[in-house]
């Protein structure tokens, strides 16, 4: 669990089914140097901690379920990444897609 905010005793992320470690801090490096004896990090959430992560260069992989269904709306799957133009997007190249059931999974690695 990362973040600053006290999780209630009671809390099923608490029981005894894994490990839990809590990081007290929303600074991307210092979440990964406090994992730094795992060789894997699955970074799942909304978009505040994907762009987060992003703007701070701490991702080499990006995992995206695509399904064939349209909901419209503002929200965007990553917040802002720290660049104001596309000479200056942050660039991945594909590195496999799969079907999964009727969903697509898209395997992205940074250039």
């Amino acid at each position: 669990m990362v973040g600053k905010r006290d999780i209630p005793p009671e809390a099923r992320v608490l029981n005894d089914e894994a490990r839990t470690m809590m990081i007290r801090t929303h600074e991307p490096m210092e979440v990964l140097r406090a994992l730094s004896d795992r060789t894997d990090v699955l970074l799942e959430g909304g978009p505040t901690l994907a762009g987060a992560f992003l703007r701070a260069g701490a991702i080499n992989r990006i995992l995206a379920y695509v399904a064939p269904i349209l909901l419209g709306g503002p929200v965007t799957a990553v917040d802002d990444v720290g660049v104001s133009n596309i000479t200056n997007a942050l660039r991945w190249q594909f590195d496999s897609v799969e079907k999964v059931g009727p969903d697509l999974l898209l395997s992205l690695v940074a250039r």
